[in-house]
């Protein structure tokens, strides 16, 4: 009689992942096509317990995130495990650094677990990793991004709409030379969305950044000071206003900006995203639009509850707010 093994063998994948594929756990097309065959040519017999093992769930949530040390990360943490240890649910953390295979492999972790849900929180979702999500045998929620092909509700900030109102509130300061340095494009909302807010408010003033006054970085504190330098290396005067994507990136802007003997505010305001904890410490405090990352952790968290508890799920889409925080690295120039 064929055994798990001998389907392994002939599937040229692992015992584990042929169990995974028995129980509808996460496996790409290829490789579930390779053990069904498997099976079929050796006669395999899948006990009644093996097919049993699919229906059951821990009580463990699956998380997924790309930087754990991210400030903004930290606080969703908080709120997710705040609401999933409340439901008496523990957290599984799986920090990825962005890189499908590792979301890949997180995901067959969470299978193997038998998790009863997981909460996505990716940047840059390709699409085997959104095929992966999309066949996982326990509810998903995605949170802080948006692919059209993912099946699962999401939880995400305007981001667009707060790009243009921070644009805003700098044209109404009287800034019009303004700069902003951007999160990678390839991450959607927090890269795009934010930009394109920004760069549309300031067309529908009639004002055209010079293309040196935008810049890209990876959201550390090292590419918004190189950001910045490019930025000021650019010809013609400095921008009397620069937004960040992120807070990070801003403080790095700051110090290159003290590097090179410019006072924030008063040669150059100084804008970032998140406002993360120590915005508020930085001298001079950093403004900041304002997320509530921690909402967001909350919010993720609940819906997940709800699907995993088959409560009503018509929720599809739901999108949190943002403030803008005006502190001492921002200034008139009327």
């Amino acid at each position: 009689m064929a055994t798990m093994k001998d389907v392994a063998g002939m599937a040229g994948v692992s015992t584990t992942t042929v169990s995974r594929v028995i129980n509808g756990g996460s496996a790409s097309p290829a490789v579930t096509r390779r053990v069904m065959d498997a099976i079929d040519t050796l006669g395999y017999q899948v006990s009644a317990s093996a097919r049993s093992l699919k229906g059951k769930r821990s009580n463990i949530v699956g998380v997924m995130v790309v930087d754990v040390s991210n400030p903004s990360t930290t606080q969703t943490l908080h709120g997710i495990t705040s609401v999933v240890h409340a439901h008496g649910m523990t957290v599984m953390l799986a920090s990825t650094g962005g890189v499908p295979q590792e979301e890949l492999a997180s995901l067959e972790m969470f299978a193997g677990q038998h998790v009863s849900g997981i909460i996505y929180m990716g940047t840059q979702t390709r699409e085997d990793v959104a095929d992966a999500l999309n066949r996982f045998p326990a509810p998903v929620v995605v949170g802080g991004q948006e692919r059209g092909s993912l099946r699962w509700p999401i939880v995400v900030f305007d981001n667009y709409d707060a790009g243009y109102d921070i644009a805003r509130e700098l044209l109404g300061l009287g800034h019009r030379r303004l700069a902003f340095i951007s999160a990678p494009l390839d991450d959607e909302h927090v890269g795009r969305f934010r930009l394109q807010g920004f760069l549309d408010a300031l067309a529908h003033s009639g004002v055209t950044p010079p293309d040196h006054c935008v810049q890209y970085g990876d959201f550390s504190v090292e590419a918004g000071h190189a950001a910045m330098q490019r930025i000021l290396d650019g010809s013609g005067p400095p921008p009397t206003a620069v937004a960040a994507a992120s807070d990070t990136m801003a403080i790095g802007a700051l110090r290159c900006l003290r590097d090179r003997g410019l006072r924030v505010p008063g040669d150059v305001s100084l804008v970032g995203f998140d406002d993360i904890p120590v915005a508020a410490r930085l001298i001079p405090s950093l403004s900041s639009v304002a997320l509530d990352e921690r909402e967001l952790g909350e919010m993720c968290a609940e819906l997940l509850h709800r699907m995993t508890q088959r409560e009503d799920t018509d929720v599809t889409r739901v999108v949190l707010g943002h403030r803008i925080i005006l502190r001492e690295s921002v200034t008139s120039v009327l």
